[in-house]
């Protein structure tokens, strides 16, 4: 995702923040998206104009909707800080959107960000 953000141009602040919201996506899929013992066919597809960076993930694995999921509370202590569960958290945060849409049998996840801005 890195090089293919450099190839486009993209500073790298704003490559790193789609490298890691597009790993969280994609890691999802990977290890809660599997039915019956079969991995999920997935297709990344990537737009850019001189605005914004467009990321559709697409995957025919289990239906899950990523932004039926509340953002994480706030750990009180260190203690209470659990590895884990923050990937859609990490997703909002470096991306200006996430829509969800489930269509054809697909989850399809697009992930927005506008170029040269700084998403949350």
């Amino acid at each position: 995702m890195l090089r293919c953000c450099g190839e486009l141009g993209l500073a790298y602040e704003e490559a790193f923040a789609l490298d890691v919201a597009v790993h969280e996506a994609v890691e999802n899929v990977a290890r809660h998206g599997v039915v019956d013992g079969a991995a999920p066919r997935l297709d990344v597809s990537i737009r850019a104009d001189e605005e914004r960076i467009e990321v559709v993930i697409a995957d025919d694995g289990r239906p899950f909707d990523p932004l039926s999921v509340a953002p994480p509370r706030r750990p009180e202590r260190l203690a209470d800080v659990v590895p884990g569960g923050q990937g859609i958290h990490l997703l909002r945060h470096f991306t200006d959107s996430v829509a969800y849409r489930r269509e054809e049998g697909r989850n399809v996840l697009t992930l927005t960000r506008a170029r040269g801005g700084d998403a949350r």
